[in-house]
């Protein structure tokens, strides 16, 4: 009798070790990591102000659904797809936040499916560590807080190679419409999708290998997916430029531009690349160790690659197509039509994850193992440093500190000019929505501005404020003003180019003058003249005297309009 309890004992304390070790298996362990991955892109998601380009996410997903589908022709170089989306988030979150929400939702969910891609090429540990390579990827999670298409490009490019590696495993037609499904939504939602898709061709090579006749159900339901595309070919054809010098000079496949490219997939951050940010980042900072850690992160990839050898063929040219394959895809394309960037090769830090997983795939002895852990030591390093860099020193255009100076500005009732048309007037609403309630101009165009000589304008604008991007025809504007006989009195300039001034009709007096206080004797309303802001020194504006053009809102000039604005200088 006792005999027998003590074997039930036995057999319930081992059920119960089972059952409490099944929470630390890969497939318990990959929710941990999809956690850690999701909190890293959700962490100050919205810390940094919209830049230009997200300003046309926000712009174009406002319009009507008429026209955000595209049922009345392309508005933008990009599918409608994106946008839709964007639309249908923003009904149950704010407008500024819709496309950075979309974009952290789509790259956690693209965690779960490397494990799942991993887990049919790999073993489950390595799959687990590929999806912790992609959690902790510094490129990814940057553009997965981004309220642009690629971070759901990505997803759906995920999908399609896991339909692949599951059809390799178990050719059915279900993999097959998924992979076409996901070949068509992906292209409707960008087209730098098709940079990774081109590759395949290799796997799908490897899979009419092994499985003869049956890789017809890939080629029908891809067929499928360009038959179900081809209403937007004419659209995409449009809006695909050749020989455009301009859009060459950011988004040529030069020699530096695929090198930096490259780094930042394998986890470099480096200044001036796909974050702009602080230039003491640590590969400005140390230049002495490029060259070790390049050669760790490199020992890494050939190691992966050929432990995905031992383990399975299809694994190795699925890395090798979505890394190699698809930069220099887009660096070939783009020399016919520009299109080279770190965010259209995104798909490549899929690649190599799964690489970076299939460095445990194996027991290596002696040396082998140590350069394993070299590889994997340099790889998380740089990881480290670069989500420093991202999070701590990474910035963008302070569209967010605009807004509400020109929102300042709107109080002295001039009018408020703004530029890149109606895509600056969307970020500035989009944080200030009272800001351009008054008359304002979008410019798009310097000929916009004939209407200040018309009739009545001509002596009714003796005074105006422009907020404006330094891009494209700004020289022009910037001198039909000039032209117009306007002199520009105000100058602030925010981050990357950003600007709102003033302007004045020359001879024309805004305000009642007040004499200059150069020594800025007296507080309040004891001083006579212009007062000092309290965080400026004397002895540094006689040291600089351009600091005084440079002195923001703190500053009081009394005017008519009695607005708080910077020192003019005479």
């Amino acid at each position: 009798m006792q005999s027998t309890v003590e074997k039930i004992t036995t057999k319930n304390t081992a059920r119960m070790a089972l059952k409490s070790a099944s929470f630390l298996l890969p497939g318990q362990l990959v929710w941990v990591v999809t956690l850690l991955g999701g909190f890293l892109r959700f962490y100050n998601y919205d810390k940094l102000s919209l830049w230009l380009d997200e300003g046309y996410t926000v712009q174009f997903s406002e319009q009507p659904w008429a026209i955000v589908l595209g049922l009345r022709g392309a508005y933008d170089t990009h599918p409608p797809l994106y946008y839709a989306l964007v639309k249908l988030v923003a009904l149950v979150v704010p407008q500024v936040s819709a496309g950075r929400i979309l974009s952290i939702v789509a790259g956690t969910l693209t965690i779960i499916l490397v494990y799942a891609i991993g887990s049919k090429i790999l073993k489950p540990w390595a799959a687990l560590l590929a999806s912790l390579a992609l959690a902790l990827s510094p490129l990814h999670i940057w553009y997965s807080q981004e309220a642009r298409q690629y971070a759901v490009a990505m997803l759906l490019v995920s999908v399609s190679y896991f339909a692949l590696v599951s059809f390799y495993r178990t050719p059915q037609w279900r993999w097959a419409l998924l992979y076409g499904a996901a070949l068509l939504l992906s292209m409707y939602v960008d087209y730098s999708p098709l940079y990774a898709f081109v590759p395949q061709l290799f796997v799908f090579a490897l899979i009419l290998r092994v499985h003869k006749w049956k890789v017809i159900h890939l080629f029908a339901s891809a067929l499928l997916a360009i038959i179900g595309y081809l209403p937007w070919v004419p659209q995409m054809m449009a809006s695909i430029p050749i020989g455009d010098p301009w859009r060459a000079s950011y988004l040529g496949a030069t020699q530096g531009r695929v090198l930096a490219a490259t780094r930042a997939i394998l986890g470099f951050a480096e200044n001036r690349t796909y974050f702009f940010g602080s230039q003491t980042t640590p590969w400005e900072l140390w230049p002495l160790v490029h060259d070790v850690l390049l050669l760790g992160v490199l020992v890494a990839f050939v190691l992966g690659i050929a432990l995905m050898c031992q383990q399975l063929p299809l694994g190795a040219v699925s890395a090798l197509s979505l890394t190699v394959g698809t930069i220099l895809t887009a660096a070939l394309v783009s020399q016919i039509s520009p299109g080279f960037a770190e965010r259209t090769v995104l798909y490549a830090t899929l690649g190599w994850a799964l690489i970076i997983g299939a460095l445990a795939c194996y027991r290596l002895p002696g040396w082998f193992g140590a350069l394993r852990l070299v590889g994997l030591a340099c790889v998380a390093f740089t990881f480290l440093l670069s989500l420093f860099t991202i999070f701590w020193r990474g910035d963008k255009q302070h569209w967010n500190d605009l807004a509400t100076d020109t929102a300042s500005a709107a109080a002295s009732g001039k009018l408020i000019l703004t530029y890149p048309g109606a895509v600056a007037e969307t970020l500035i609403s989009v944080y200030e929505p009272h800001a351009l309630s008054g008359w304002h101009i979008n410019l798009d165009s310097p000929d916009q501005l004939s209407v200040l000589s018309d009739g009545a304008n001509k002596d009714k604008v003796n005074a105006l404020w422009f907020a404006y991007l330094d891009i494209a025809d700004i020289g022009d504007i910037r001198d039909r003003l000039s032209n117009l006989g306007y002199v520009r009195v105000l100058h602030n300039e925010y981050w990357r180019r950003l600007y709102l001034d003033m302007y004045i009709r020359s001879g024309v007096s805004l305000g009642t003058e007040i004499p200059i206080n150069g020594e800025f004797q007296g507080e309040g309303v004891q001083a006579k003249g212009w007062q000092l802001p309290k965080d400026v020194e004397v002895s540094e504006l006689r040291a600089r005297p351009q600091k005084l053009a440079q002195v923001r809102a703190k500053s009081r000039l009394r005017c008519d309009w009695k607005m708080p604005i910077w020192i003019l200088v005479p």
